[in-house]
């Protein structure tokens, strides 16, 4: 009985160690702001998708959630943030950002 318990504690301790944090990024709980500096210069909500795209570039990839319009996904130079904005019918309606590493798949993967 002893054995048996000690060796499920091993088995517990490796898989804690060695599994890999899967977690997404908590889209809803993130705070918002009401404007974004990007390289060409300052957006703020209510600018059409066109107008973001002509000053902040392509974004970094396109996501979307659950009966939500676009999410435009940012990450520049050596921030450790990702910028997430959302449109809704062509107008940006929500700007949020997460501190996460552009080369973590979990930063794409909104909960």
């Amino acid at each position: 009985m002893m054995n048996n318990s000690i060796t499920i504690w091993i088995i517990l301790a490796f898989v804690t160690i060695f599994t890999p944090n899967a977690v997404a990024v908590d889209y809803w709980s993130m705070s918002g702001q009401s404007t974004y500096r990007c390289p060409g210069g300052l957006v703020a909500l209510g600018d059409s998708d066109r107008a973001v795209r002509e000053t902040c570039g392509d974004p970094l990839e396109v996501t979307s959630r659950e009966d939500k319009g676009p999410i435009w996904v940012y990450h520049f130079g050596q921030d450790r943030f990702m910028y997430y904005l959302e449109f809704v019918f062509g107008k940006l309606e929500r700007i949020l950002s997460a501190s996460c590493d552009r080369n973590k798949y979990q930063c794409f993967d909104l909960d």
